[in-house]
């Protein structure tokens, strides 16, 4: 898959080489998960206001795919990039503006241009695409919730008030409670982060790589990819240097496992339990308080940035991190038909 467009372009997409022929796909079940990561919709998140409205250009011909690539595109409408002007010549603190000027020696100051968040819209895209094939052909399901915003952590109550939950919240007491700590971070010109856990289920075992392409390995590396994500760990493996051997292996029996300490993978490769990821965003950096940084010449001032920004990136992240597993994981499948047919 190879992605382009920038916050501020004319357009965001992808293009998928590789896709098998003959799967029915319809512009319907890629937009569903665009309209989950799509911007404007409550006070909640960013107020820029985007259709997301999907555009297939090629690959696809009387509802099915055709095997040749497959190109999608978005096009952008509601960019305000004059909120960007104070941004020409210095770098906001948080953000890839530096990193970006120190690589290539200029950068897009729009949005963030490339480093934007909206490019994953093509991952989105991707991503919807391989979830319906790993759906339809080996009944893989993938879904996220949000575990904490900030400090509050939310307890797991079904994965039916997860599904319905506008964002992924994973108990109906918590909407309440979560929305205010979000506003009461925007009425402080702040903003906050969260934890998002994510599972795989039904995917068989013996999937992945013993060293140079493990699947955990593969998976962690992808949701690092996700903007504002600094932390990903497999299973329990946040704690797993505080407890003994003896608890964190996870026993077998004749009926299978009677734990997932691991999350599902050992040895790079899959165990036939569910995978458990968890990741944990950061809070958006951009703040509306003065900040110190520095100029495109080096020199010390202080920023106040304008702009529309979401209070809590995390909100929309959980359909972001889902499509980037579902890429993966069917991107291993079709790497294992190569050795033996599955």
């Amino acid at each position: 898959m190879t992605s382009f467009g920038e916050s501020h372009g004319n357009a965001v997409g992808c293009i998928i080489d590789g896709c098998p022929a003959g799967f029915r796909l319809s512009v319907m079940q890629i937009q569903a998960f665009l309209d989950r990561r799509r911007p404007g919709k409550n006070k909640y998140v960013t107020s820029r206001q985007e259709p997301d409205k999907v555009h297939i250009l090629s690959g696809l011909f009387l509802g099915r795919t055709t095997g040749t690539p497959i190109c999608v595109v978005v096009y952008n409408y509601n960019t305000v990039s004059s909120d960007y002007n104070n941004l020409t010549y210095a770098f906001r603190p948080g953000h890839a503006d530096l990193s970006y000027f120190y690589k290539y020696g200029l950068r897009d100051h729009r949005g963030g241009g490339r480093s934007s968040a909206r490019a994953t819209i093509a991952l989105v895209i991707a991503g919807a695409i391989a979830r319906a094939i790993l759906a339809c052909f080996y009944n893989v399901r993938i879904y996220s919730y949000v575990t904490s915003i900030a400090t509050d952590e939310l307890d797991f109550l079904n994965q039916a008030h997860q599904s319905q939950s506008q964002f992924c919240f994973p108990n109906v007491f918590s909407n309440f409670f979560i929305k205010n700590c979000i506003l009461a971070g925007t009425q402080n010109c702040d903003s906050v982060g969260a934890t998002i856990k994510l599972f795989i289920t039904n995917l068989f075992p013996g999937l992945g790589d013993p060293l140079y392409s493990k699947l955990d390995a593969e998976l962690v590396s992808a949701l690092m990819s996700v903007n504002a994500v600094k932390c990903v760990f497999l299973g329990n493996g946040n704690i797993a240097n505080a407890i003994g051997g003896v608890l964190n292996n996870d026993a077998i029996t004749s009926t299978g496992f009677l734990s997932n300490n691991a999350g599902g993978v050992l040895g790079g490769v899959s165990t036939g339990q569910d995978i458990v990821l968890t990741a944990v965003v950061k809070p958006t950096p951009s703040v509306f308080v003065p900040q110190r940084t520095i100029s495109s010449a080096f020199k010390d001032i202080v920023l106040s940035i304008a702009g529309r920004h979401d209070p809590c990136v995390g909100l929309r992240a959980p359909v972001i991190i889902e499509s980037l597993a579902a890429i993966i994981i069917f991107n291993f499948i079709l790497r294992q038909r190569a050795y033996c047919y599955i």
